[in-house]
């Protein structure tokens, strides 16, 4: 790949290279025993998926431990041999691992730059793809709030490209991508449908929402329980290799290897992982011991297993230090290295040395694994116990006293590494899509995130460090996760009397939050545009920039620290939301997608992806986390969790686009939708149900609004006129008519007597419901969307602003 352009792409595009990730899960699975895998070559549905040209999709479906992973590693290297075989009409292949324990494998964004990753890497020409995007866009196209929507369209694009082979597309452990699986699922089921060139192979644990996603793909089922005649005989040859290699070390005789063979095979409940990891801890005992009593001892089942597996940790002499290990190993976020784990632990008396380290690891390896110093867990059904079955063992002190243990640790080891200019690049501005990591990383402890707590140890580092932690940050593509942690720090200490200190601190940070394209830019940015009296100006007066001869005169009135530019959305946004809580904010675009934003940071938490056209309006459930959202082609009200990022309800009934929705503040299961179809329905979420129709408008409805009690309910049409309803009954109690302009917002004066509405014209009318006379018209010179009243009644808030309404 000699364009330099087409390697810093691919480069960008790289969380982790899946033919390494596939070596070494081999490797930490004690190698890949293709015998035992051969019997899924003679399988019909595995056949007929191969042969078959509108067989698209197989999915290999079975329970924890049953080896579907080194299953799917082996049909791997069988698709390889026709992938490299050089031949005209060899095909290409793709494939994934996902893990859930990995940041960087356990979401759908991972899971299509590795595949487009694999297949650019074959067929550097299908790059092309990516870079039309990439060449404008840089890095942030792939990592952004966006990015799963640009990684979507890029894989489509390139599968449809004629220039690529029949490919072969694998993901093992689809369970395990644990953000966006529906997102990968609907994907995957759609394009198997579309694209006969490409033929999808799929493995996961037995869920139901995979299940669901798959019901309407054309697909193949293969189900290891429903195989168990082939699985019981690939096991029985699992077993006799597992012990033949024991048989080499130990010396078994023929009678004990037979022995072992039938306990080993009559337990195993039909778990490669069980065989495994009983071999694995046999081969510890010494040979002269009676093998055949110690056998005995290992329990059926795999979480019978890990129970006696951990009750022997326990059992040690050092069953504090392993149950510590193993409880800072579950919680990270990544997999972690020998000496980063070092850095965690605390001995209290200074003697813990990597001889005794790597001692207590060992103990602990029937649950964790090491590979090039990196720990990682034996499988996700071990990690999967840890935080499960044994959290009452494992964290004894409660989950996030281990979190605290991480934080206070890091900041004993980070205030040691952090200065000005880590990099040493020694050039301002210098763009961090450019950096290149040394080697050793000085902020590889760093990539470690723990929640902040009070502490004069916290006050210290922030006085002293808080501008390199922020460089640190910046050059970790962190920033928004640094202000998060600063946020949640103020609100613990928001009763001390050191919180205006850190209340300062926030105010620094906060509106700053988005990702940094320049190295040294928090040096002039935070310290040459903060006010005078700023503490962190203060602090690192000695860090502002020489160069800057002239600096900006910015004075503690005119600052406003809080100001935050949200972008994300691909299109027009149309409609914005609040949560009840204040913490998040929705937005909806003609992109077709709903963002939930994080206000504390910027940060685009999560994006719904609704619909492939328009989306217009928004309501979050009072009191909750549901998400309600209307204005789609298909005319529908969608409910969202966004919790789980789960649909919850359709509601259908309309004739045409809904442009406006409004709950009854008296009722939270009573939702009103307007539309262009003139009506406006009232709608009962707890049965799905559409209790009234009102019919009367001759134009589109534009706007909706419930009176303060809900008895009342206002819109306001194209037609020119205002109704005024009785949601339960259907009646009409007013019609509000006498300007010739149309309304384009509404709202109820708090005590209910009044109705406030904006006009196309620019004007506002202000309406008597008592008589439905129009008491006042002010002409505002702009067009509003959005009306509402403070609690007292004194201020009108607009799109535009706030002032006091006419009396």
């Amino acid at each position: 790949m000699a364009d330099p352009h087409n390697r810093s792409c691919l480069k960008a595009l790289q969380t982790t290279d899946p033919r390494e990730d596939k070596e070494r899960i081999e490797k930490s699975n004690g190698g890949l025993f293709r015998d035992s895998c051969l019997w899924i070559l003679d399988n019909f549905e595995f056949k007929q998926w191969r042969s078959h040209p509108k067989s698209n999709l197989l999915w290999i479906k079975g329970d924890p431990g049953k080896g579907k992973t080194m299953l799917l590693s082996s049909i791997i290297n069988e698709l390889s041999s026709t992938a490299d075989s050089g031949r005209q009409e060899a095909c290409t292949l793709s494939y994934f691992f996902c893990q859930a324990s990995d940041l960087r494998t356990n979401n759908a964004g991972a899971v299509l730059r590795g595949l487009i990753y694999m297949l650019a890497d074959r067929q550097p020409v299908l790059l092309s793809h990516a870079r039309k995007r990439y060449d404008h866009v840089g890095d942030q196209l792939f990592t952004d709030s966006n990015s799963l929507e640009a990684l979507s369209k890029i894989f489509s694009a390139i599968i449809q490209d004629r220039r690529l082979n029949d490919t072969y597309v694998v993901i093992d452990a689809l369970d395990e991508c644990i953000r966006d699986r529906e997102f990968l699922t609907d994907l995957i089921a759609q394009l198997s449908a579309t694209n006969s060139k490409i033929k999808w192979l799929v493995s996961s644990r037995n869920l139901p929402s995979i299940e669901e996603g798959f019901t309407m793909a054309q697909k193949l089922e293969l189900s290891l329980e429903l195989n168990d005649k082939f699985i019981s005989t690939a096991l029985g040859i699992y077993v006799q290799h597992k012990v033949a290699e024991l048989a080499i070390v130990k010396g078994y005789t023929e009678d004990m290897q037979a022995a072992i063979h039938h306990y080993l095979y009559s337990n195993a409940s039909s778990s490669f992982l069980w065989v495994a990891l009983v071999c694995q801890d046999l081969a510890k005992i010494p040979t002269q011991s009676n093998i055949l009593l110690n056998l005995t001892e290992f329990p059926a089942r795999l979480d019978a297993l890990y129970t006696y597996m951990l009750d022997q940790i326990c059992g040690s002499d050092m069953a504090k230090l392993c149950l510590h290990i193993l409880a800072i190993t579950s919680v990270v976020y990544r997999p972690i290295t020998v000496d980063e784990l070092s850095s965690f632990i605390d001995m209290h008396d200074g003697t813990l040395d990597e001889k005794t380290l790597m001692q207590a690891i060992g103990l602990c390896s029937s649950f964790l694994t090491i590979q090039e110093r990196t720990i990682l867990f034996i499988h996700q059904s071990a990690k999967d116990f840890l935080i499960g079955n044994a959290t009452n063992t494992v964290f004894a002190f409660g989950m996030e006293h281990i979190h605290y243990v991480i934080f206070s640790q890091s900041l004993q080891v980070l205030p040691k590494t952090l200065r000005r200019d880590i990099y040493g690049l020694d050039a301002p501005g210098f763009p961090i899509d450019q950096i290149k990591q040394p080697d050793p990383d000085p902020l590889a402890a760093a990539r470690q995130h723990g929640d902040l707590h009070d502490g004069g140890t916290v006050d210290t580092f922030l006085r002293t460090k808080y501008l390199y932690w922020l460089e640190s940050l910046s050059l970790l593509n962190s920033l928004p996760e640094g202000a998060l942690s600063i946020s949640k720090l103020q609100h613990l200490l928001q009763e001390k009397a050191n919180a205006p200190y850190f209340l300062e601190t926030q105010s620094n940070t906060h509106g700053k939050a988005n990702k940094s394209q320049l190295a040294d830019l928090v040096y002039t940015s935070a310290l040459v545009f903060s006010p005078p009296d700023s503490l962190i100006k203060n602090l690192f007066t000695h860090e502002e920039p020489r160069w800057i001869v002239t600096k900006p005169n910015v004075d503690d009135e005119g600052w406003i620290p809080g100001v935050q530019t949200l972008k994300g959305h691909g299109e027009q946004v149309y409609s914005m939301v609040f949560s009840p809580d204040g913490v998040w904010l929705a937005s909806v675009s003609v992109d077709g997608t709903v963002q939930i934003w994080n206000l504390e940071t910027g940060h685009c938490q999560q994006t719904l992806h609704v619909h492939r056209d328009s989306v217009y309006s928004v309501a979050f459930l009072p009191n909750s986390n549901t998400l309600i959202i209307s204005g789609m082609e298909d005319n529908s009200i969608q409910v969202w969790d966004t919790v789980t990022n789960q649909m919850l309800q359709t509601l259908k009934g309309h004739g045409d686009t809904i442009r406006a929705i409004e709950f009854s503040p008296s009722n939270n299961d009573l939702l009103a939708s307007g539309s262009w179809d003139h009506t406006v329905r009232i709608w009962d979420l707890a049965t799905s149900s559409c209790l009234q129709t009102l019919q009367g408008h001759d134009g589109d409805v534009c706007t909706i609004a419930f009176s303060p009690d809900g008895v009342r309910l206002a819109s306001g049409s194209s037609d020119r006129t205002i109704k005024v309803w009785d949601p339960v009954n259907g009646f009409c109690l007013h019609t509000l008519y006498r300007h010739n302009v149309a309304s384009t917002a509404i709202t109820f004066t708090p005590d209910g007597s009044k109705l406030v509405s904006a006009l196309s014209n620019d004007g506002v009318a202000i309406w008597d419901l008592a008589t439905g006379q129009c008491l006042h018209t002010v002409f505002v010179g702009t067009p509003l969307r959005k009306l509402t009243f403070d609690v007292t009644g004194s201020f009108l808030h607009t799109d535009r602003g706030s002032s006091d309404p006419p009396s």
